[in-house]
């Protein structure tokens, strides 16, 4: 079977465009405009309509990767709208179909994969890069503050579905080299030494070590999981959140430090990257108090989520899928080797 990757970019939007509109035949919007937004994990199709629903005339039709299951879709789609209808944090609603259902199940063309889809209401708004300013994350740790006291207060009942954070297998699987060869198409089986290997090897046992001897205790509920700066967006000084396919059962603190990790990343932020850092812990605590053991807890886990995008590039389909692969994976040894030795 042809994979959607390896298409032509020409024949992938030609591809996604038919397939956008057999999806939006299932809402009765079978005229509407599709237009290609973004690919990254998923892809994301704008949808134009004259007509309304739930009154709204632009969509966002998310089509997910194949690695998602239908249940794994459905409980992080229902989690986003126990958000949305019961605390103050806005994200995009989803939109269900004449028959009710949340996930429409249809065929790619060209290349006969079976893609599952969910529509969601559009929401303006800016994604904030170098620009980023104090006052922005301060507003960032407010909602998620809000999104964490919700969740400990009432998560559980509410995220029926949604996985178990397993640290143990994500991190110890890496152990020995295994989920280290690249899956790019453009590239040779390899790209880390044995050396480097083993310091990833031996960065992973520290960091699951640190992170099995935490508490979870009432730090730990339903967390969004990418909560990155292209991920939340800014409209009339409002913070919205989107993209809740990482949502999951983990130590609130784990998804603090993926905020600050992408803050910390990009040479662009690290000017002011402090001031940043207490803007964002100040705005958290303006709702709720930042979880105990905070700034031990957030070494280890700033550590987890390096290896966790580690792993991400290197299931990329080319090693040029967003960004050049090499240069961050460079980095990421020497980053390893510095908590090895710190």
């Amino acid at each position: 079977m042809i994979s959607f990757d390896s298409l032509p970019m020409e024949k992938q939007r030609q591809s996604l465009t038919r397939l956008g509109r057999t999806v939006m035949l299932h809402y009765g919007l079978g005229n509407s405009k599709i237009k290609f937004h973004s690919y990254s994990e998923n892809i994301v199709l704008r949808v134009d309509s004259k007509k309304s629903v739930k009154g709204c005339h632009i969509f966002s039709l998310r089509i997910y990767n194949l690695s998602f299951t239908e249940a794994e879709i459905e409980a992080s789609t229902k989690w986003m709208q126990t958000l949305c209808q019961h605390t103050e944090v806005t994200a995009p609603e989803p939109i269900p179909t004449r028959s009710g259902q949340l996930i429409v199940r249809e065929t790619m063309p060209d290349t006969n994969e079976q893609r599952l889809c969910v529509l969601f209401q559009w929401l303006d708004g800016e994604c904030i890069d170098e620009e980023m300013k104090p006052l922005h994350l301060r507003k960032v740790g407010q909602m998620t503050a809000r999104m964490h006291g919700f969740s400990a207060s009432q998560g559980r009942a509410s995220a029926n579905g949604l996985p178990k954070m397993e640290w143990n297998a994500r991190l110890a699987a890496i152990g020995g080299g295994n989920g280290l060869m690249p899956h790019w198409v453009d590239q040779p089986d390899t790209f880390f030494t044995k050396e480097e290997s083993r310091i990833i090897d031996r960065t992973a046992q520290k960091a699951l070590a640190a992170i099995q001897s935490f508490d979870k205790g009432n730090e730990y509920g339903v967390i969004h999981g990418d909560l990155h700066q292209w991920n939340y967006m800014f409209h009339q000084e409002e913070v919205r959140v989107f993209d809740f396919d990482d949502s999951c059962f983990s130590s609130f603190v784990y998804d603090m430090a993926v905020t600050l990790w992408y803050l910390n990343h990009f040479v662009s932020f690290h000017r002011d990257y402090q001031e940043k850092v207490d803007a964002y812990l100040e705005g958290y605590q303006e709702i709720r108090g930042v979880p105990s053991g905070f700034d031990e807890q957030l070494g280890a886990y700033t550590i987890a989520r390096h290896m966790q995008m580690m792993c991400w590039v290197l299931g990329w389909p080319r090693s040029d899928h967003i960004v050049p692969a090499q240069p961050f994976l460079r980095n990421t040894v020497q980053v390893f080797n510095a908590y090895l030795n710190g």
